[in-house]
């Protein structure tokens, strides 16, 4: 079987993570291609399988005008004549489903943020290729009653783990005294107010740091929130770093202070690690979701400082382990998910021929 999954590019984000997962477990037995819709150069974040084929879309950092960029995706696709095309984020939707809707190719399309924060033209373009796609996968119930997709042509699957460091199982550990962060340096993720919270926690707990792994454009306004609170020495910008779960299993409290989330990937594993958790209880829904797996996850309303403050205080004191990995996120039974849907998906469109 040619599976093809569409992404813009493969840097370090969740839906990137999660399609190398998908990718690498499907190319045991299926060809597997990763088409880039957005970038010319043949560059992953998250290691590939070698069996998977990544394809960059542009021949040069030239961008291409919408109609340029969606000829170009469909030569790709009639070239390469896959059995099912599979694609994330929502302008890679929108580009996949006019490049391919008259195809005799299924197309699934997966929403992996809160389409609620998109702008109106984004809402209204989703909404209608996502009801015209083969196929759609959300990762939570409110994302799926967003888009009001009947239940017989979309399923919720949720993100797969994939842990660098495996714990000893049930066993306590002695915590480190530092709060972790992992989470791209974007609006969305609210770092500042997380730097405040922390700020605050300092003054109960004044040996702790914060650790923040990740990278993005909001570097610069983090950093020159960190030096206006003279933190430097306690809030520590780590980068990227897809290791992070051997450097932090033990790590005294994970913190996502985000605005609004799909299914945060950072949130699961810390959670799975056994690491202590405090969250905000954001749309589209999926910190509550892995709060409802997780007995470790604490959630707090948005914006809220001192319900912040108050659950990363009790998150330090708390006595966890590292239990194994849930079924639920276990990436075994999400791949298996994934190709029921490809299946049958495959199957209804060779019957439809």
């Amino acid at each position: 079987m040619k599976i093809c999954f569409m992404v813009s590019a493969m840097n370090s984000g969740g839906a990137e993570r999660v399609v190398t997962t998908l990718a690498n477990n499907m190319s045991k037995n299926h060809d597997v291609t990763i088409l880039m819709i957005s970038v010319s150069k043949k560059d992953t974040f998250y290691p590939l399988d070698k069996n998977v084929d990544l394809v960059p879309l542009l021949k040069t950092n030239k961008k291409p005008n919408f109609f340029k960029k969606v000829k170009l995706i469909r030569k790709f696709i009639l070239s390469l004549n896959p059995d099912v095309v599979i694609s994330f984020l929502p302008h890679v939707c929108i580009y996949a489903y006019f490049a391919i809707h008259n195809l005799k190719t299924p197309l699934i399309l997966s929403e992996r943020n809160d389409p609620n924060h998109y702008n109106f033209i984004y809402k209204v373009l989703l909404k209608y290729v996502f009801k015209r796609s083969s196929y759609c996968v959300f990762q939570t119930k409110d994302a799926r009653d967003w888009y009001s997709i009947k239940n017989d042509k979309c399923s919720i699957i949720y993100n797969p783990v994939k842990l660098n460091y495996l714990p000893k199982e049930n066993v306590i550990l002695k915590r480190k005294e530092n709060i972790i962060c992992v989470a791209r340096l974007n609006i969305q993720k609210n770092i500042p107010f997380l730097i405040d919270c922390f700020n605050i926690f300092l003054k109960t707990y004044p040996n702790y740091k914060l650790d923040i792994y990740g990278s993005g454009d909001e570097e610069i306004n983090i950093k020159d929130k960190i030096n206006k609170l003279n933190l430097k020495d306690k809030v520590i910008l780590k980068g990227a770093d897809q290791n992070w779960h051997l450097n932090e299993y033990d790590a005294g409290c994970f913190v996502l202070s985000s605005n609004f989330e799909g299914m945060p990937n950072s949130l699961i594993e810390a959670a799975v690690l056994g690491i202590p958790c405090v969250a905000t209880d954001c749309p589209i829904g999926g910190s509550k979701e892995i709060s409802n797996i997780c007995d470790n996850v604490n959630l707090v309303r948005v914006n809220n400082k001192q319900e912040m403050v108050d659950a990363m205080i009790k998150a330090i004191k708390l006595k966890t382990t590292f239990k194994g990995i849930p079924k639920q996120f276990d990436e075994k039974y999400i791949t298996n998910q994934w190709m029921e849907v490809i299946l049958d998906v495959i199957n209804k469109n060779n019957n439809q021929k």
